[in-house]
């Protein structure tokens, strides 16, 4: 019985390490994308310039 629980517990060990592994994973890609979207939206920020007025108001 005391082996059955020592595999089981290190079986949970291993699973538990793996999960982590998946996290952080996945918020390394999600930094990424943030990151990507930041600098996407500056640019095309930087690039449309300053706003000006299609015509003059008179």
């Amino acid at each position: 019985m005391e082996y059955r629980q020592q595999v089981f517990t290190q079986l949970n060990r291993e699973v538990q390490a793996v999960i982590v592994d998946s996290l952080e994973v996945f918020g390394g890609i999600l930094d990424i994308a943030m990151l990507t979207t930041g600098a996407v939206a500056a640019i095309s920020m930087w690039a449309a310039g300053p706003r000006t007025p299609r015509f003059d108001a008179k």
